[in-house]
């Protein structure tokens, strides 16, 4: 939507495009999920900045696109950016660790599936479920994040770098970001489960946050997506014309300058594939691996795992009158959708995980 961090993103980003590769770039703003790969599918819109979050639903066919008329889609990764995040909350709220929220307020979004895997995913991070914590029903994430500040809710999921961790940091409280260690691997085991899209990373940016006190936290990828059959050379165009230009776009926005080269080849966290059109350019420029062809050829395989699987699932659904798109074809995790996936081996988990 305009006047969001991704929204200032699209505008940096394809002011870069136009600079290096010399195409001209039109943003169009969404509010949701849907409004912004909607033009994508139909074509209106060549490629689409969405967050990992959303492109592990859409490639997967989970959430709202679990619905009959979406189903997994062949997106594939143009550039990677990054958002950095984590269970945030007040400094004097005594929270210390992911065990500390025990007995705790979290807040609740109704419909908001990023939010629940998140929320879910953190509390299993240290063995606890929803009957450990006291949920507290809000309206969106703007209210969610707006009962930590004002103590309404002790915690929940904060982007570093947003309005609110910066008002919560200059508050009299102070902001707390509560660590998920990366060398937790049993904990981030269980955190997968819920949200595969999210990944460990030590974060030097946001409220209460600096290169002086980084903290081990999360990110999730933010790529520019295009469908798999996108002309490869417009891909490998933007691809190249943002790998040149990081100088010039690093400094229209603080999260912009984690939109490293580095970044664009952490395919470990990654549950999707690059764009052939990228990959030609990665090789091209001699920082294409063996692993991350290992990678790539996984990726691709799963994909077209799972475009089968898709039609294969809505023919056994049928036979159990199960619908399509219906709350037991749906359900986070248990699903009739998501258990057909994980037992054809199908969901893409961050290498590691």
């Amino acid at each position: 939507g305009v006047g969001s961090a991704g929204y200032v993103f699209s505008v940096a980003l394809g002011e870069t495009i136009d600079k290096y590769a010399g195409i001209k770039v039109r943003v169009m703003p969404g509010g949701s999920d849907v409004a912004r790969i909607l033009p994508l599918r139909s074509r209106e819109a060549d490629v689409a900045l969405v967050t990992g979050g959303t492109g592990f639903f859409v490639t997967h066919g989970l959430g709202y696109f679990a619905k009959e008329e979406w189903g997994p889609q062949p997106l594939r990764i143009v550039w990677a950016g990054q958002v950095a995040g984590g269970m945030g909350t007040r400094a004097d709220a005594g929270i210390k660790t992911m065990a500390d929220l025990k007995g705790r307020k979290l807040f609740r979004i109704p419909g908001s599936e990023v939010f629940e895997r998140l929320h879910t995913g953190h509390l299993a991070f240290a063995g606890l479920t929803w009957d450990d914590a006291k949920e507290v029903v809000v309206s969106s994430a703007s209210a969610g994040w707006k009962s930590i500040v004002e103590g309404g809710s002790d915690a929940g999921y904060f982007q570093t770098t947003g309005a609110t961790a910066y008002e919560l940091a200059s508050s009299p409280h102070g902001a707390y970001w509560i660590p998920t260690p990366a060398a937790d691997k049993d904990g981030w085991e269980r955190l997968w489960e819920y949200g595969p899209f999210y990944a460990p990373a030590l974060i030097d940016r946001g409220g209460g946050i600096s290169p002086e006190k980084p903290v081990e936290t999360g990110c999730y990828p933010y790529p520019i997506h295009a469908y798999a059959d996108q002309n490869p050379e417009l891909c490998y165009a933007i691809t190249k014309a943002l790998w040149e230009g990081y100088d010039f776009y690093k400094e229209k926005h603080v999260e912009l300058k984690a939109w490293t080269h580095e970044r664009q080849l952490a395919y470990k966290t990654f549950t999707y594939p690059y764009h052939d059109g990228t990959v030609k350019f990665l090789k091209e420029i001699g920082v294409w691996t063996p692993e991350m062809e290992d990678f790539q050829k996984k990726a691709v395989e799963q994909e077209k795992g799972r475009l089968a699987a898709w039609q294969e699932a809505k023919k056994a659904a049928a036979e159990k009158k199960i619908k399509v798109g219906g709350t037991e074809w749906c359900k986070m995790l248990t699903g009739f959708w998501e258990t057909w996936e994980k037992e054809k081996g199908l969901v893409t988990y961050p290498i590691g995980g």
